[in-house]
């Protein structure tokens, strides 16, 4: 049975299709980006640290192909993604236990509530990007037709306390992964282990 889910979603442009750290895609729509990357890699997904210099160059030379600058968010930015969060969860009494919110993408673990995880994730995503815009904080390049999002999330499945606890212990330490430190959010609750018969977590 499901608990949990493990939601990760990324900026516009922090990952491709054909992307060298890996990919879940079946084809790259973008004539420049196939030209330059090649075909969907379905192999398992790596940090970017873990690349060899000619693949993050690959990744580089990407990026130059979009449309658009790659949405990198700023220390300001992400506190703005960060409320934006929070009032989302105040307004559904969405359970959150664990969340990193990144310069390229959010990782989130919440509760099972009744509704799609990725109905959820959308929702967060469209909250987040109103906030910004209500407070004139925008990355360059986006608007009302140019999302800071990349299209999509993906979803883990969590059905028991060892994989909750395992998505848990990996989102608190993905900023330290890249040098900053454990994020704490006043949204996160504490994960108070699975209750028999429990189908949704709201309040």
């Amino acid at each position: 049975m499901i608990h949990a889910y493990h939601a990760t979603f990324g900026t516009y442009g922090s990952w491709f299709p054909n992307d060298p750290r890996g990919s879940a895609s079946r084809f790259v729509g973008s004539k420049q980006l196939y030209a330059r990357g090649g075909s969907p890699d379905r192999s398992q997904r790596m940090d970017f640290a873990r690349l060899t210099q000619y693949e993050k160059q690959i990744h580089r030379d990407l990026q130059t192909r979009l449309k658009r600058i790659a949405v990198v968010f700023s220390d300001e930015q992400r506190l703005i993604v960060a409320k934006g969060i929070e009032s989302y969860v105040t307004q559904s009494s969405l359970q959150v236990w664990a969340a990193a919110i990144m310069h390229c993408h959010v990782h989130l673990v919440f509760a099972r509530c009744g509704r799609k995880a990725e109905t959820i994730a959308d929702e967060i995503k469209a909250t987040c990007e109103r906030e910004m815009g209500k407070l004139n904080c925008l990355p360059v390049g986006c608007d009302a037709d140019n999302s800071i999002w990349a299209d999509g999330r993906w979803i883990s499945f969590l059905d028991s306390d060892e994989t909750i606890d395992s998505a848990i212990a990996y989102v608190m330490d993905n900023p330290v992964k890249e040098g900053g430190e454990i994020q704490r959010w006043p949204f996160v609750v504490k994960y108070p282990g699975i209750e028999p018969n429990i189908v949704s977590y709201n309040d």
